[in-house]
């Protein structure tokens, strides 16, 4: 499952960084988070991620709810409606904890100094010179490991 906070194009996005085993964020050129990917999610989360809006195996369904605090600047995100009891866990991202419920299952995150760790929305316009520019490099490397393997099969 990922969890996107701005529209990305090829070129958007300039690194990852596993934050937790299951947890990879992406990140812009200017250190910004683009997205949150999270691996094996059924186990991971205490909801379900099923089409219905019933409780499923004892799990609700899954509620993406975020609440952004003005004067603290974090973002929670929640997957549950209803947040149950939890604690939160640092990562080694020092603007990002992950909300635990007691059986040890993801219920929310919070994003710290929200403001200037979040991605903000790109122009089309932005989008597609990115896009280009990924593109030419792209074309670079391959015409560099082009050359790699050519110097290779002559020599």
């Amino acid at each position: 499952m990922a969890i996107y906070f701005i529209k990305t194009a090829p070129g958007v996005i300039d690194y990852c960084s596993e934050i937790t085993d299951d947890l990879l964020v992406s990140y812009d050129h200017d250190d910004k988070i683009v997205s949150v990917d999270m691996d094996g999610v059924s186990d991971l989360l205490h909801c379900h991620i099923f089409d219905t809006r019933e409780v499923l195996d004892g799990k609700p369904p899954l509620t993406l709810n975020r609440v952004y605090d003005e004067v603290s600047d974090i973002l929670q995100v929640d997957f549950v409606y209803s947040v149950p009891p939890t604690k939160f866990m640092k990562t080694i991202s020092e603007s990002i904890e992950v909300g635990i419920d007691n059986a040890g299952k993801i219920v929310s995150l919070l994003f710290f100094k929200a403001k200037n760790t979040i991605a903000k929305p790109l122009s089309e316009e932005e989008r597609e010179n990115l896009a280009k520019k990924s593109e030419a490099c792209a074309k670079e490397l391959e015409n560099w490991s082009c050359s790699i393997v050519s110097k290779y099969n002559d020599g």
